[in-house]
């Protein structure tokens, strides 16, 4: 059984390529309405949203969460790479 695709499935398609090429690039936020007509378009567009949000979510979203604390010390080396100084916390921050 043949299906014969019309101008706006055509059109549809293409839209799912772009989506699917601006996921490729990085563009985890790009998102697509689906048409509400519960065909199999629909059905990869709706699961194509699912994965940008999945994706989006484990690479960015839990980095948000977890934040680690700004620690900023000095030392300083010799042409033979022994200390000759270093910042006052240093010793604190290496124990």
């Amino acid at each position: 059984m043949e299906y014969a695709f019309n101008n706006e499935d055509k059109m549809r398609f293409n839209s799912l390529y772009q989506q699917i090429i601006e996921i490729a690039c990085g563009n985890f936020m790009f998102r697509q309405e689906p048409s509400g007509r519960r065909d199999p378009i629909d059905t990869v567009t709706v699961l194509l949203n699912m994965m940008s949000e999945e994706i989006y979510n484990f690479c960015f979203g839990s980095n948000q969460e977890i934040k680690q604390p700004e620690i900023q010390f000095s030392i300083f080396l010799d042409k033979d790479f022994y200390i000759t100084s270093y910042s006052s916390n240093t010793p604190e921050i290496l124990k």
